[in-house]
Formats: C-alpha cells, structure tokens, sequence
C-alpha cells in the first residue's frame, strides 16, 4: 500500500485558490476496487498545508475511488491520495497523467 502523499511540492501549494496547480488524472483500464486497491483519497486535504499526513495520524474520511473500467478519475494534485493494497489475484493497470498550471 502507497502512503498518502500530495503531489504538488509544498511551496508551490495554492491555499484559498479556484484554480489548482496541478490536477492528477488516472484512466482506469481496469475496474478500480477496493479488493484490488483502488486508489485512496482524503477529501479536502489539498488545504491542509502539509504534503503528507503528520506522524500518527488517523484519516476518519479516507475513501477508495472505485469506478468501472473506462473511467477517469480526477483530483486536485495537492489532495492526499496513495494507492490501496491489491489483495486479489489479477492485475489492476491504469494510465496517470499530470496537468500543472504554470
């Protein structure tokens, strides 16, 4: 399992701002599941001000974006995100693109 992690650098975070520095997309070429580790996200955490969760902490808003095969998801690249553990048997396979503004 992929920590949580930003992947904006912490200086280049935008706070406040309708428009990101960068936004994360991956394109499911595969069902994305819980079971086979769908990604992790921690809604709102691209205001935190941190690049990563400090030691020992406890995301109670965690969710796993799970989308059919053919899907994009999108995300703010300064949200919290990582991959989950794939606890199946088969592969799970998707393309990530990055658009950065400036």
């Amino acid at each position: 399992m992929q920590t949580l992690h930003s992947d904006v650098p912490l200086p280049l975070h935008r706070y406040g701002s309708d428009s990101p520095v960068m936004m994360n997309t991956i394109w499911l070429l595969h069902d994305y599941t819980v079971a086979n580790g769908a990604t992790r996200v921690v809604p709102g955490t691209h205001q935190s001000g941190l690049q990563e969760p400090p030691d020992g902490f406890e995301s109670h808003y965690e969710i796993s974006a799970q989308a059919p095969a053919g899907s994009v998801i999108i995300i703010n690249g300064q949200t919290w995100h990582g991959g989950g553990a794939n606890r199946t048997e088969t592969k799970r396979a998707a393309m990530f693109a990055h658009y950065r503004y400036g």
